[in-house]
């Protein structure tokens, strides 16, 4: 016991069950820090279910990689990777709504031939795709995000 001027009797912190970072990693092992999960969100600002998804994913804390993907198009290959990975079809993946799909007539074609045509205009990728270590989601709506965080 320690005494301080005022006469009361005190412990020390080793006595007090209190540890410093020192020896409660010679105890422990290495203090680890929990660092921020990483995601990727293929993202078209002008959208606004892609501007919320990106809210989502920064006030969750995650490390995000913000991809405009009309700027920067996913290839073939990734495209269908990140479909694979989420569980769903090229044609599922497909912005319907966009006009160029139907003068295409992509609803009746093969899933090659919808990413190929995706490759060719990216603005027939539906939006916004988020990948993490959970997974991979089309995240229509937003909150779909949610999923993988």
């Amino acid at each position: 016991m320690n005494r301080y001027r005022s006469g009361f009797a005190t412990m020390s912190g080793a006595q007090s069950g209190r540890v410093g970072p020192a020896l409660a990693e010679r105890r422990l092992g290495p203090l680890s820090v929990r660092s921020a999960m990483k995601a990727t969100i293929h993202h078209n600002p002008a959208c606004g279910t892609s501007r919320k998804t990106l809210e989502i994913l920064r006030e969750s804390g995650a490390d995000v990689t913000v991809n405009e993907y009309l700027k920067t198009p996913p290839s073939r290959d990734e495209l269908k990777r990140l479909y694979d990975r989420a569980g769903i079809t090229p044609h599922q993946g497909l912005r319907t709504r966009e006009r160029l799909a139907d003068m295409l007539d992509l609803a009746h074609v093969s899933e090659t031939a919808v990413l190929e045509a995706m490759v060719d205009d990216p603005i027939l990728i539906e939006r916004p795709i988020v990948e993490t270590e959970k997974g991979v989601r089309l995240c229509r709506p937003q909150d779909k995000v949610r999923e993988i965080l």
